[in-house]
């Protein structure tokens, strides 16, 4: 079992993802989603 699995992600890549120190905040394959959650995050 691959580690795509085993966090529930569908194996696409390339794969963007950040964790807080808890769990996985946000997940991408797409550059233009990151830039979006980025945004968000300078608030």
């Amino acid at each position: 079992m691959g580690w795509f699995k085993v966090l529930g992600l569908e194996e696409k890549r390339p794969i963007i993802l950040i964790f807080d120190a808890e769990k996985i905040v946000f997940h991408t394959n797409n550059p233009e989603e990151l830039r979006e959650f980025a945004k968000t995050l300078e608030k």
